[in-house]
């Protein structure tokens, strides 16, 4: 079964963003309440194959995953994208 692990925001965009252990991202938007950005990392991570936190960097626009070691990721989501 699939949960939240971890959570952060992007405030300036009024933005949560969720990572779940099955490796799932999902941005939402917290004014409407809805998913506007689904991502998964398919990259295997070993010996475990799994991410434990992420922080989003306002200064770079970007999502950081942590595992055994650190993944950035651009966030390029607009205003009422869906996924």
């Amino acid at each position: 079964m699939s949960g939240v692990i971890s959570l952060t925001t992007n405030e300036s965009m009024n933005q949560l963003i969720s990572l779940s252990n099955d490796k799932n991202v999902r941005v939402w938007d917290i004014r409407n309440m809805l998913c506007i950005q689904s991502l998964f990392d398919s990259t295997v991570y070993r010996p475990e194959n799994r991410l434990s936190h992420i922080l989003y960097d306002e200064k770079s626009k970007s999502i950081i995953l942590t595992s055994r070691k650190l993944n950035v990721w651009p966030l390029r989501v607009q205003e009422g994208s869906t996924n």
